[in-house]
């Protein structure tokens, strides 16, 4: 996971706090409709742009990081089509960008699954269950 400062906001019964910015599942208004769920992604776009990441915190502990940097040279840069995210609870961790699928886990007692099926159009998919 990319060291980065991250964005924060606090959206409370419709109001957005900027500045530190988090949001918080129990105090956002669910998208019920386009045209609320457009603003969203609107803002949480603008907010990559300006900071590079941005944290969510979500129900029962998982927190949901996404970024537009990479690490460069020079340090952290923000990177032109280029995205990650990571999603976290505990002591489990997945996180994805362009080029990598990867899965952390507390080895306890836990069980590991695989298996490989053929979707609806005949692409072959693997499958990684963790129990």
């Amino acid at each position: 996971m990319p060291a980065l400062n991250l964005a924060r906001l606090i959206f409370i019964k419709g109001y957005i706090i900027p500045n530190p910015f988090i949001i918080g599942f129990g105090g956002i208004v669910m998208a019920s409709s386009k045209t609320q769920s457009a603003k969203i992604q609107r803002l949480l776009i603008s907010q990559l742009e300006e900071h590079g990441s941005i944290e969510l915190l979500l129900p029962n502990r998982v927190v949901l990081e996404i970024g537009i940097t990479q690490e460069g040279k020079s340090g952290t840069v923000k990177a032109d089509e280029y995205c990650w995210l990571t999603a976290c609870q505990n002591e489990r961790e997945i996180s994805l960008d362009s080029y990598n699928l990867g899965l952390r886990f507390s080895d306890y007692n836990s069980m590991l699954l695989e298996s490989d099926i053929i979707d609806e159009d005949g692409e072959n998919i693997r499958l990684v269950n963790v129990v």
